[in-house]
Protein backbone atom coordinates (compact mmCIF):
# COMPACT_ATOMS: atom_id res chain seq x y z
CA UNK A 1 0.00 0.00 0.00
CA UNK A 2 0.88 3.34 -0.47
CA UNK A 3 -0.03 7.05 1.10
CA UNK A 4 -2.71 8.17 -2.01
CA UNK A 5 -2.96 11.47 0.32
CA UNK A 6 0.82 12.16 -0.03
CA UNK A 7 0.48 11.39 -3.62
CA UNK A 8 -2.25 13.82 -4.10
CA UNK A 9 -0.41 16.97 -2.15
CA UNK A 10 2.75 15.93 -4.21
CA UNK A 11 1.08 17.06 -7.38
CA UNK A 12 -1.18 19.65 -6.29
CA UNK A 13 2.28 21.54 -5.25
CA UNK A 14 3.45 20.58 -8.84
CA UNK A 15 0.41 22.96 -9.87
CA UNK A 16 -1.95 20.15 -10.60
CA UNK A 17 -5.46 20.86 -10.07
CA UNK A 18 -7.43 18.91 -7.45
CA UNK A 19 -8.93 17.12 -9.51
CA UNK A 20 -6.63 16.06 -11.68
CA UNK A 21 -4.43 14.93 -8.50
CA UNK A 22 -7.06 12.53 -7.34
CA UNK A 23 -7.95 11.10 -10.87
CA UNK A 24 -4.55 10.66 -10.99
CA UNK A 25 -3.96 8.87 -7.90
CA UNK A 26 -6.79 7.08 -8.45
CA UNK A 27 -5.02 5.52 -11.58
CA UNK A 28 -1.77 4.94 -9.79
CA UNK A 29 -3.55 3.24 -7.02
CA UNK A 30 -5.89 0.94 -8.97
CA UNK A 31 -2.82 0.04 -11.18
CA UNK A 32 -1.21 -1.37 -8.11
CA UNK A 33 -3.97 -3.19 -7.31
CA UNK A 34 -4.42 -5.20 -10.56
CA UNK A 35 -1.58 -6.68 -13.06
CA UNK A 36 -1.50 -5.88 -16.70
CA UNK A 37 -3.78 -8.67 -18.12
CA UNK A 38 -6.77 -6.58 -15.02
CA UNK A 39 -5.83 -9.73 -12.76
CA UNK A 40 -6.52 -8.42 -9.20
CA UNK A 41 -3.27 -9.20 -7.44
CA UNK A 42 -4.66 -10.36 -3.99
CA UNK A 43 -6.48 -13.41 -5.88
CA UNK A 44 -3.29 -14.77 -7.23
CA UNK A 45 -1.75 -18.29 -4.97
CA UNK A 46 1.20 -17.65 -3.17
CA UNK A 47 4.69 -19.74 -2.59
CA UNK A 48 3.34 -21.11 0.30
CA UNK A 49 -0.13 -21.53 -0.92
CA UNK A 50 1.22 -23.77 -4.10
CA UNK A 51 3.46 -25.75 -1.74
CA UNK A 52 0.46 -26.89 0.59
CA UNK A 53 -1.68 -27.40 -2.54
CA UNK A 54 1.20 -29.88 -3.79
CA UNK A 55 1.97 -31.83 -0.57
CA UNK A 56 -1.61 -32.45 -0.87
CA UNK A 57 -1.55 -33.53 -3.83
CA UNK A 58 1.72 -35.63 -3.63
CA UNK A 59 -0.31 -37.35 -0.27
CA UNK A 60 -2.90 -38.15 -2.19
CA UNK A 61 -1.22 -39.65 -5.09
CA UNK A 62 1.04 -41.92 -2.44
CA UNK A 63 -2.55 -43.02 -0.91
CA UNK A 64 -3.63 -43.99 -4.59
CA UNK A 65 -0.80 -45.49 -6.59
CA UNK A 66 1.34 -48.12 -6.28
CA UNK A 67 4.85 -47.23 -5.56
CA UNK A 68 7.99 -49.60 -6.39
CA UNK A 69 7.91 -51.52 -3.11
CA UNK A 70 4.24 -51.89 -3.64
CA UNK A 71 4.90 -53.67 -7.48
CA UNK A 72 7.81 -55.80 -5.86
CA UNK A 73 6.16 -56.85 -3.10
CA UNK A 74 3.25 -58.16 -5.14
CA UNK A 75 5.23 -59.69 -7.49
CA UNK A 76 6.95 -61.99 -4.64
CA UNK A 77 3.67 -62.55 -3.62
CA UNK A 78 2.85 -63.62 -6.85
CA UNK A 79 5.47 -65.98 -7.25
CA UNK A 80 4.64 -66.87 -3.90
CA UNK A 81 0.69 -68.21 -4.99
CA UNK A 82 1.06 -69.29 -8.97
CA UNK A 83 3.40 -72.45 -9.82
CA UNK A 84 6.93 -71.53 -12.30
CA UNK A 85 7.83 -73.99 -15.23
CA UNK A 86 10.54 -75.59 -12.33
CA UNK A 87 7.42 -76.47 -10.46
CA UNK A 88 5.17 -77.70 -13.35
CA UNK A 89 8.20 -79.72 -15.15
CA UNK A 90 8.65 -81.51 -11.66
CA UNK A 91 4.97 -82.01 -11.01
CA UNK A 92 4.94 -84.10 -14.35
CA UNK A 93 7.60 -85.51 -13.74
CA UNK A 94 6.42 -87.09 -10.88
CA UNK A 95 2.76 -87.42 -11.96
CA UNK A 96 4.47 -89.60 -14.78
CA UNK A 97 6.70 -91.54 -12.43
CA UNK A 98 3.70 -92.68 -10.55
CA UNK A 99 0.76 -93.19 -13.34
CA UNK A 100 2.85 -94.27 -16.24
CA UNK A 101 2.75 -98.06 -15.08
CA UNK A 102 -0.34 -97.98 -14.13
CA UNK A 103 -2.09 -96.28 -17.19
CA UNK A 104 -1.80 -95.20 -21.02
CA UNK A 105 0.41 -92.31 -20.59
CA UNK A 106 -1.06 -90.63 -23.58
CA UNK A 107 -4.53 -90.17 -22.12
CA UNK A 108 -2.87 -89.14 -18.61
CA UNK A 109 -1.27 -86.05 -20.90
CA UNK A 110 -4.04 -85.26 -22.02
CA UNK A 111 -6.04 -84.85 -19.04
CA UNK A 112 -3.28 -82.60 -17.66
CA UNK A 113 -3.06 -80.26 -20.42
CA UNK A 114 -7.28 -79.68 -19.73
CA UNK A 115 -6.71 -79.40 -16.14
CA UNK A 116 -3.08 -77.74 -15.38
CA UNK A 117 -1.90 -74.14 -16.62
CA UNK A 118 0.19 -74.18 -20.19
CA UNK A 119 2.96 -72.40 -20.71
CA UNK A 120 0.83 -70.32 -23.17
CA UNK A 121 -1.71 -69.82 -20.42
CA UNK A 122 1.38 -68.73 -17.88
CA UNK A 123 2.54 -66.25 -20.74
CA UNK A 124 -0.87 -64.47 -21.32
CA UNK A 125 -1.19 -64.07 -17.44
CA UNK A 126 2.57 -63.04 -17.07
CA UNK A 127 1.84 -60.39 -20.16
CA UNK A 128 -1.76 -59.32 -18.25
CA UNK A 129 0.60 -58.40 -15.18
CA UNK A 130 3.15 -56.78 -17.59
CA UNK A 131 0.48 -54.57 -19.07
CA UNK A 132 -0.99 -53.68 -15.65
CA UNK A 133 2.19 -52.46 -14.88
CA UNK A 134 2.79 -50.60 -17.58
CA UNK A 135 -1.02 -48.84 -17.07
CA UNK A 136 -0.10 -47.81 -13.25
CA UNK A 137 3.44 -46.65 -14.42
CA UNK A 138 1.70 -44.50 -17.31
CA UNK A 139 -0.83 -43.42 -14.46
CA UNK A 140 2.07 -42.03 -11.81
CA UNK A 141 4.38 -40.27 -14.53
CA UNK A 142 0.91 -38.41 -16.26
CA UNK A 143 0.04 -37.25 -12.28
CA UNK A 144 3.89 -36.52 -11.90
CA UNK A 145 3.41 -34.36 -15.46
CA UNK A 146 0.32 -32.65 -14.05
CA UNK A 147 1.95 -31.60 -11.28
CA UNK A 148 4.98 -30.15 -13.10
CA UNK A 149 2.42 -28.13 -14.96
CA UNK A 150 0.88 -26.97 -11.71
CA UNK A 151 3.85 -25.50 -10.54
CA UNK A 152 5.25 -23.66 -13.74
CA UNK A 153 2.19 -22.20 -14.07
CA UNK A 154 2.09 -20.91 -11.16
CA UNK A 155 5.59 -20.20 -11.47
CA UNK A 156 4.90 -18.25 -14.41
CA UNK A 157 2.15 -16.27 -12.97
CA UNK A 158 4.72 -15.11 -9.61
CA UNK A 159 7.77 -14.26 -12.13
Amino acid sequence: MFDTHAIARALTAADFTPAQADALTDAVRQAAEHDAAGVDVGTLATKADLHVEITALEGTMKAHFATKTDIAALEGAMKAHFATKTDIAALESAMKAHFAAKTNLAALESAMKAHFATKTDIAALEARIYRAMLVQAGAIVGALVGIAGIVVGALRLLG
